[in-house]
């Protein structure tokens, strides 16, 4: 029996999982097993929501064993899960060991799947603590928040923005929101003009933007110190800034200067070609969903087919990774924000339809449960304007400006400059 262990149950270890039981042989029996600190998998995209809707936790949580169950495989082949955090791996003699247990799990393959973690647990799951520490962070920033007069977001990346768009874009609140970038601009990895539309759309929001300001939160995260050595207070304050790698059980021989997995262009150890990596914990992904559905679970599949089912016929696929700073959608606020595919901007109803409103709560259990991170919005053809056009026009928005041309044609240049 080919014994397959998967590390981590996010979105790429579910992907892994569902992987495993599409490829394996019938000729192959399968024991396929998952390790995660978590027994329920969390739709962390809509995490920024939250902080405002804590009611709407139950809807991106999902029973890991019931994911599992729903795989189509053969029934020879064994999926199982156990709750548990993994401490060390011996790479040479193939086995895993678990905080709190003396009986080593031994593999044929091993996929790492661990992922990244932030500095607020709300944001993403504990590589240790249960899920339940995530329920209960939000609830608790949730109910800060509630009563705050004045919030400091801490991260001008995506998350950063989104989170100061919802906080200042809910009718329930009336907050004094401040974001501090620690960089040039809000969205600095996008190009100038949507860099400038993110942050007209926050200063139209009234979020007030500190730039080139490294702070340091102090004062169980009720302040923040800059660099001059002054201090300002807040009712709360919120890190959304730092990604720290799930890579602790790992040897440092396979690591990277950051902590991450340091695979070659077909996501192997380069030492151990049964190890695969997947996901945000490699080092060479662009830690994105998007990277990951569409870039990423290519390669995998075929160093999966290759490595552990032995499928010599199939070629290896090398890595190319998404560029996450041409393609994207960052809600801010709910009836808008700013959004390009392969650099062409996109409308606010696009940003609306497509996540503002909802961050694709409604669409949670099908993504986790089966689709596994299916973007149909980004599944274009090789012809981006062509299918822009379309969009605008089956959305009926074909009024004209005043040089006679489609307010929305796309066949005139609309890229950054």
């Amino acid at each position: 029996m080919k014994r397959v262990v998967v590390i981590g149950a996010s979105q790429a270890g579910l992907l892994a999982m569902k992987t495993l039981a599409r490829q394996c042989p019938s000729s192959v029996s399968l024991s396929a097993h998952l390790i995660s600190p978590n027994d329920f998998a969390y739709f962390n995209i809509a995490s920024p929501r939250l902080l405002v809707q804590p009611e709407l936790l139950h809807k991106v949580l999902f029973n890991i064993q019931d994911i599992l169950k729903n795989l189509n495989h053969n029934s020879k082949d064994q999926f199982t899960f156990t709750q548990g955090s993994v401490s060390d791996i011996n790479l040479d003699k193939r086995k895993i060991y678990l905080h709190k247990s003396l009986v080593p799990i031994e593999y044929d393959a091993l996929i790492i799947a661990s992922g990244n973690r932030m500095d607020s647990l709300a944001f993403k799951l504990s590589n240790i603590q249960s899920q339940h520490h995530t329920i209960r962070e939000i609830q608790s920033l949730s109910k800060k928040i509630r009563s705050a007069n004045s919030i400091a977001v801490i991260g001008g990346g995506t998350t950063g923005v989104e989170i100061a768009g919802e906080l200042t874009n809910n009718r329930k609140f009336t907050k004094k929101v401040t974001l501090y970038t620690g960089q040039e601009s809000p969205l600095a990895e996008f190009e100038s003009c949507h860099r400038k539309k993110g942050i007209d759309r926050l200063n139209k929001l009234g979020v007030e933007i500190i730039n080139n300001e490294m702070v340091k939160i102090i004062e169980d995260n009720t302040a923040v110190k800059l660099q001059d050595g002054t201090v300002k207070k807040y009712s709360v304050v919120i890190p959304a800034y730092r990604s720290i790698p799930n890579s602790e059980f790992l040897p440092s021989s396979v690591l990277s200067k950051r902590g991450y997995l340091d695979t070659d262009e077909y996501f192997r150890l380069k030492n151990y070609h049964e190890v695969i990596g997947l996901g945000d914990i490699l080092d060479c992904g662009k830690k994105s969903s998007l990277d990951l559905f569409y870039a990423q679970k290519q390669v995998f599949e075929a160093t999966v087919a290759h490595e552990i089912f032995e499928k010599k016929d199939i070629k290896l696929k090398k890595y190319e990774p998404v560029q996450t700073d041409k393609s994207f959608v960052v809600p801010i606020g709910r009836d808008g924000g700013v959004a390009a595919i392969w650099n062409i901007p996109l409308p606010k109803f696009v940003v609306k339809q497509f996540k503002a409103k909802d961050f694709l709560i409604p669409k949670a259990k099908l993504q986790m449960e089966n689709n596994l991170g299916r973007f149909p919005l980004l599944e274009v053809p090789h012809q981006p304007r062509n299918w822009v056009n379309s969009l605008f026009h089956n959305n009926k928005l074909e009024s004209h400006n005043s040089s006679g041309l489609h307010l929305w044609d796309v066949s005139v240049p609309r890229n950054c400059p």
